[in-house]
């Protein structure tokens, strides 16, 4: 485990086919503790053969904590995954930017909505504006088959990291028959050109014009260009 401790190590890929021992917990805690400053490798297989409880496999989890972390591939196969196997990735992938694969290939029935809420929450936390903007938008596939989950990580898929915060802060906070505008209401107005463009940008739905609209229809001022010529020439 020492080879691949630091950032010295230059393997990019390390297949652990079948992880097998007296003790396979301990041994995952101490290839968590010698890749916990490494920042070369992309891509991790581990095959445990349902050998590993959720003491290891939480252990592996801290991996993805590494601010520096190169990590963009991580298998898992052969586990029965639960809740709290889940929440401490879903806790460990909250600052991470480089995970885009998350297999959990093994057997995955006792995991209940409280860890679907948690990887949901980790792509899309709707409790706010910025919580969404802050959330995931690198993950792109966790092999969970969950029909709020899936669709958030095609999400991610199909879009830059900037166009999916956008899209998820469209469809969590501005769609639906009651739009509330008063966010863009309250802005400067030297800062609502940038709004609107933002709002406006095209992603192949009608979502961002919808609110667009929405926006323009309960602020008609804004468009009102005699109004301005008026305030201006009363101002020289």
């Amino acid at each position: 485990m020492g080879l691949l401790h630091g950032p010295h190590c230059i393997l990019e890929k390390l297949d652990l086919s079948d992880i097998r021992g007296d003790d396979p917990d301990s041994m995952m805690e101490s290839l968590a503790s010698a890749l916990a400053g490494n920042v070369n490798l992309k891509e991790l297989h581990l095959f445990t053969s349902g050998s590993a409880t959720s003491i290891g496999l939480q252990a592996v989890a801290t991996i993805l904590r590494n601010p520096n972390s190169a990590l963009k591939e991580l298998v898992l196969t052969g586990n029965t995954i639960n809740d709290d196997i889940i929440s401490a990735f879903a806790l460990a992938l909250t600052n991470n930017t480089k995970l885009k694969k998350l297999m959990f290939n093994g057997y995955t029935s006792r995991v209940t909505s409280v860890g679907y809420a948690a990887i949901s929450r980790l792509l899309c936390d709707t409790s706010s504006i910025l919580n969404t903007y802050n959330s995931n938008h690198t993950l792109t596939y966790a092999h969970l088959w969950h029909k709020v989950i899936d669709p958030l990580l095609e999400i991610n898929h199909n879009n830059s990291i900037r166009q999916a915060a956008r899209i998820k802060i469209l469809n969590s906070h501005f769609s639906g028959s009651d739009i509330n505008t008063q966010v863009f209401t309250d802005m400067k107005l030297n800062i609502l050109p940038t709004a609107m463009s933002w709002m406006g940008h095209d992603n192949g739905s009608n979502v961002g014009m919808n609110l667009m609209f929405e926006f323009l229809r309960r602020e008609p001022s804004i468009c009102d260009t005699k109004s301005k010529r008026k305030k201006r020439k009363a101002a020289d």
